[in-house]
């Protein structure tokens, strides 16, 4: 029984939560979908919120250090990290059969874009530098398209302003003009005493916790030197 008395229990209950994934991803890892489910998008966009999602625990247990893992453990670890990679590597490759696919306007995969470069950016090491030049530059070019392409005015935009946080903090070329545009949007949501409406000034729910303040942690996490002010205020905020 696993009690959750300490941070190896919350990863050793991770590991338990996702190993029966291992068995339903694609042959080359960059699709996961474990049953019949439906959205209102297709099932390739689905298998890659699939794989992309599991990224929400994987980043954090990758990054993490001195897990008082048994040697099977560790080894399932290792495991997941090879999955990961690979997922990665023809998910953002445009000559693999399992490339994720373009980034069209609205499109659910700028969502998923929040949970692959929060990844990067914890586990560096494990899925950053792992890759080949050829690999990171197809990474990069897969994740630009966020900048091309128009982002709903709502929390949306922190998809696309931790695109660009990833790119600053790993020397690419970021789109400084659509951060602090998007960094204007979410402001201008904010309604005071923590509380945003998401987009629409009637519309104050659980996407406030969930995605304002959520993100907003995040960038405050990464974001604390570079950008300490605004970083405290979210703090605060949340």
């Amino acid at each position: 029984m696993n009690r959750l008395e300490n941070r190896d229990d919350a990863a050793r209950l991770l590991l338990q939560l996702i190993r029966p994934l291992k068995q339903h991803y694609s042959e080359g890892k960059a699709w996961l979908l474990p049953g019949s489910t439906a959205a209102h998008y297709g099932r390739k966009p689905a298998a890659m919120e699939g794989f992309a999602r599991i990224l929400w625990g994987l980043g954090p247990l990758f990054a993490g250090k001195d897990f008082s893992f048994t040697p099977e453990e560790s080894g399932e670890v290792s495991e997941w990290k090879q999955i990961c990679q690979d997922g990665i590597r023809h998910g953002t490759d445009p000559k693999h059969e399992e490339y994720w696919g373009d980034i069209q306007d609205y499109d659910q995969k700028m969502v998923e874009t929040a949970a692959v470069v929060t990844a990067m950016m914890l586990a560096k090491e494990d899925l950053w530098d792992c890759f080949s030049e050829k690999e990171k530059e197809n990474i990069f070019q897969w994740l630009n398209q966020i900048n091309q392409k128009n982002v709903h005015p709502n929390n949306w935009r922190f998809f696309r302003i931790l695109v660009n946080v990833m790119f600053r903090r790993f020397g690419l070329p970021a789109d400084e003009e659509r951060l602090k545009d998007d960094l204007d949007l979410i402001e201008s949501c904010y309604e005071g005493d923590g509380w945003y409406h998401d987009g629409n000034p009637n519309q104050l729910d659980y996407y406030i916790p969930f995605a304002f303040h959520y993100y907003g942690l995040i960038y405050a996490h990464f974001m604390e030197k570079e950008d300490p002010e605004y970083s405290r205020t979210l703090r605060e905020r949340a």
